[in-house]
């Protein structure tokens, strides 16, 4: 059940020492969970881009609350499911004189990737002073986790974009990810970046912390894809707890949006709020 929430764009994953970059914000998303569980597949490092954040312009006494936030939710999440994981702040390493000499090897390598880079900046930072600096930055710490005795990167499909660069310059990792994370509410199946709790593409999201009415009734929204989302997420869970597992698929999409309740609420919500251990 849990090499179905992840991918394999390389070879198998069985034992890669991973990490996956994840950046801090002021809610949680309900979908961290499945990243947590990707720590059963492989040996997960998490890795918290707090410093990216700090690029984005996000207050560094926000970045700094935010960051021992998601620490303590993975801390929860490990205690929980009974996954041992690593954290690593980029700050912690960011600063320091190897680092800036990769950056700087960056910077030089990908002369000839102006095109490809612009590629990766959303729409409204293009006209920033150094708008490749985000892009520049996510592949020089790509190339130090690999330094590091890192083989493989975990992270949502939509940083192909990145990946797909850092072959091209001789960043010699192995890429995985993540099962799409869906929306709720939309007419149609609509994909989320999983960490990201503003992106809804016209949805709704669950985050860890909403009071259960509310999780019921988002639940509740559709569309089937999402649901059969959920469920698949909280099939892991009830695997990860010992508990017994649900067939959904062959469900019609009433019954499935119930079954999205009973496996998320046992399996994930209450669990995480101690109510069942």
């Amino acid at each position: 059940m849990y090499n179905s929430l992840l991918m394999s764009k390389t070879e198998r994953y069985e034992n890669k020492r991973s990490f996956i970059g994840i950046p801090p914000y002021d809610r949680i998303p309900i979908d961290m969970v499945q990243i947590a569980l990707t720590g059963r597949d492989v040996p997960l490092t998490i890795l918290i881009a707090d410093e990216f954040q700090i690029m984005n312009g996000m207050n560094p006494e926000n970045v700094k609350k935010y960051t021992s936030e998601l620490q303590k939710m993975f801390d929860r999440l490990s205690l929980v499911y009974d996954i041992d994981y690593r954290t690593m702040l980029c700050s912690d390493f960011m600063h320091g004189s190897a680092y800036r000499d990769i950056h700087e090897d960056m910077r030089n390598t990908c002369n000839g990737l102006h095109k490809e880079l612009f590629e990766t900046v959303p729409e409204k930072r293009r006209n920033d002073p150094d708008p490749m600096r985000y892009a520049l930055n996510e592949l020089a710490c790509m190339r130090f986790m690999a330094e590091n005795g890192f083989e493989a990167k975990v992270g949502p499909e939509k940083e192909l974009q990145y990946d797909s660069i850092a072959e091209i310059i001789g960043i010699y990792l192995d890429y995985y990810y993540l099962s799409p994370a869906y929306s709720l509410g939309t007419r149609y199946p609509v994909s989320v970046v999983h960490y990201v709790p503003t992106d809804r593409k016209g949805g709704q999201r669950i985050m860890i912390d909403d009071e259960l009415y509310t999780i019921k009734a988002r639940l509740m929204l559709g569309p089937k894809n999402a649901n059969m989302y959920f469920c698949q997420m909280g099939n892991a869970a009830a695997e990860a707890l010992g508990n017994q597992t649900e067939e959904y698929l062959h469900l019609s999409e009433r019954w499935m949006k119930k079954r999205s309740v009973s496996l998320v609420l046992n399996n994930i919500i209450k669990p995480l709020r101690g109510e069942l251990l």
